[in-house]
This record gives structure tokens, C-alpha cells and sequence, in this order.
């Protein structure tokens, strides 16, 4: 949960797997964290979206949304570590 409490999300992308483990659903919804799991959930849950449902509700109009790189982060990923904790490195669209 350290990495979650490091950069405070609003949305995760998750797989099934890691999301039907009890503990680890409850403490993203007590940290008020929308999730978008990439393949179908066995039963339906509060917050949960399925990412392919979403993709065929999108609407194919222009949303003028601006991208700027050096605000916009694509990707969080925390990099191994021998000694300790592991260090966020960050991402983002060339």
C-alpha cells in the first residue's frame, strides 16, 4: 500500500487476479479509488468498471482535450529495490 499512499490516486487499472484479493479491494475503495479492471470481474462490485465495456460506451466525438507533457504523467512505475523501498519512476508520451 505504499505505493498507493505515495501517489494518491483517483483511478487504477488492475487485473482481476490482484483485485479478487479481499484486503487489497477494500483498501482501495477506502481510499476512494476508482478502478478499471482489464479483464471481467466475477461479480459485479461497487466502483469497479470493466475497461472494454467502457471502451464500447466512449463516444467517438472529439473530446478537445489537451495533453501536455510536461504536465501530464502517462505512466507511475516503482523500480525494484536490494535496499529498501523501491523509487517511483516516471513516464511519459514522447
Amino acid at each position: 500500500m505504499y505505493q498507493l499512499d505515495y501517489l494518491n490516486p483517483k483511478l487504477i487499472f488492475i487485473e482481476n487476479e490482484i483485485l479478487e484479493k479481499e484486503n487489497y479491494f477494500k483498501s482501495l475503495r477506502d481510499r476512494k479509488i476508482e478502478i478499471v479492471c482489464m479483464d471481467k470481474t466475477s461479480e459485479q462490485r461497487e466502483g469497479v468498471h470493466y475497461f472494454w465495456d467502457l471502451i464500447k460506451e466512449a463516444s467517438d466525438a472529439e473530446t478537445n482535450v489537451e495533453y501536455d507533457l510536461d504536465e501530464h504523467i502517462t505512466l507511475y512505475r516503482f523500480t525494484g529495490s536490494t535496499t529498501g523501498r523501491g523509487n517511483c519512476a516516471v513516464y511519459s508520451l514522447p
